[in-house]
């Protein structure tokens, strides 16, 4: 798909003060497109700020810096949304963000709204990353070492450290280009992929003792619970990964996983190599990508268990059928 990026270039050449927003609970792809690209923009002379709800989980805390504000600093005169497919997930920041004047969007979601007047939107893009990236080399953009950090860890998380189905040849060359800017890869994939407190390795272990296999084996789901937090000494963002250890059992195409969080039940699934995750999501009213996606579900956990599994069988029979 060729990507047209001239009417964002336009926009962004005629704005000076710029907020960019992105989805909250913020992940590496989220913190480090949204981040990278302020970061170029103000050495471009703009005044730019990621506004943001909620501070950012503790193991993304290396990647923050003083581009992220909780208040507007200014009015702006352009808004731009980065891995942000949707309004919805603006949550409390929807009146700043249509404040602006005009509104860009940078997304490789599947786009399921006109929430504004330029988008650029490929789901073929491994990550956002790899769209902001694409666009500062459109634009001649700078791209200093931290800046080049950020956009590595961008497109690590969101290619499960390069191991995810879609991994591809952009993903693979951007990320080889950025670590041939200086950057230690090492070092980042080292805080993004293996640096979690005892706490959040306690949470893991509940969800993986009370997992249940579904469908002979393909697919595993399981639950956390405010109680557990507590009991873990954990907060609601250390059970982002559960999900994680629940995709890795051998033999399981696709994995769900059920957190209380925010008073909401959050639903997250992911999947291996043929299972829909999104029309899974889609059926509880959720979206994201074919491998992996997520719900807020307002239903009871019980409840919630039960349809989900119901709905997680029937889209593996349908992956063994499409077989």
């Amino acid at each position: 798909m060729t990507r047209d990026y001239s009417d964002i270039i336009g926009h962004i050449t005629e704005a000076e003060k710029i907020l960019i927003f992105t989805h909250a609970n913020m992940d590496g792809d989220a913190l480090g497109s949204a981040g990278a690209l302020c970061r170029s923009l103000r050495q471009m002379g703009k005044e730019a700020f990621v506004l943001i709800e909620k501070p950012c989980p503790e193991y993304l805390a290396f990647l923050a810096d003083d581009y992220l504000s909780f208040a507007p600093p200014f009015k702006a005169d352009l808004s731009i949304a980065v891995d942000l497919g949707s309004a919805g997930r603006l949550e409390g920041l929807k009146d700043v963000f249509f404040g602006a004047p005009k509104r860009l969007c940078l997304d490789h979601h599947i786009r399921t709204e006109d929430f504004c007047e330029v988008f650029v939107v490929d789901p073929a893009a491994a990550a956002a990353g790899c769209l902001v990236y694409e666009l500062f080399k459109k634009m001649g953009a700078p791209i200093d070492a931290r800046t080049a950090e950020l956009l590595f860890a961008a497109i690590a998380t969101d290619t499960g450290s390069f191991r995810y189905s879609n991994t591809n040849s952009e993903a693979l060359g951007a990320a080889a280009e950025l670590v041939g800017m200086g950057i230690d890869s090492a070092s980042l994939c080292t805080a993004l992929f293996d640096s979690f407190p005892i706490c959040q390795l306690k949470l893991e272990s509940l969800i993986v003792e009370r997992a249940e296999l579904i469908s002979g084996g393909r697919g595993i789901i399981s639950y956390c619970t405010e109680e557990d937090y507590r009991a873990c000494g954990a907060l609601p963002e250390h059970s982002e990964t559960g999900i994680d250890r629940l995709r890795s059992v051998m033999g399981v195409e696709s994995a769900a996983l059920l957190r209380e969080r925010d008073g909401a039940l959050k639903l997250s699934l992911r999947s291996k190599t043929c299972a829909d995750v999104r029309s899974v999501a889609a059926s509880f009213g959720g979206g994201g990508h074919l491998r992996a996606a997520g719900a807020t579900l307002d239903m009871p956990l019980d409840e919630a268990l039960k349809e989900v599994g119901k709905a997680l069988a029937e889209e593996l029979s349908r992956c063994a059928a499409r077989d």
